[in-house]
């Protein structure tokens, strides 16, 4: 037998004062620990008690959450059919530990801003298009507590 198939085969070794052989693997080769089966249990566990991910079709909000949306022309042209940038305005009353996601288009969907804090405002790139929704997540609990669809741009008159 080559030397190679030999290192590659479990060896055998006495165990204890009764004689009786047990195999056990080389000191170089991985060994099963209880982590290696936990991490993905943990996963699974989590992912199965996440809440389905909810795509807003019409505004929403919790009791004493109020999520806004303001339009901001970009000067020196205003020009409705490209896209531009909009105010971001949320408040959340009696919310216990306020730490929000802001996704865009879903409750799961890219990531836009997060904010520790239960009232703010922050202004979008110049990307934003009527009908866009800007959904609001509980980081903790991963329930939405707002969606708003971004709204039209108005341009002032010339």
């Amino acid at each position: 037998m080559a030397p190679a198939a030999v290192a590659a085969q479990p060896r055998l070794r006495r165990h204890g004062s009764v004689g009786r052989l047990v195999s056990y693997l080389p000191r170089n080769e991985p060994r099963m620990s209880p982590r290696t089966f936990a991490l993905p249990a943990l996963a699974l566990l989590l992912a199965a008690c996440a809440p389905e991910p909810v795509v807003p079709t019409a505004p929403m909000a919790m009791e004493g959450v109020r999520l806004t949306l303001e339009a901001r022309p970009q000067s020196p042209v205003c020009d409705p059919a490209e896209p531009y940038v909009v105010r971001v305005r949320w408040e959340a009353k009696d919310w216990p530990d306020p730490r929000f996601d802001f996704h865009l288009e879903r409750s799961d969907g890219q990531l836009w801003a997060r904010h520790n804090s239960a009232s703010g405002e922050q202004d979008s790139g110049p990307w934003a298009r009527p009908g866009l929704f800007f959904v609001m997540v509980d980081r903790e609990t991963r329930r939405v507590a707002a969606a708003t669809p971004v709204p039209p741009l108005i341009c002032p008159p010339a």
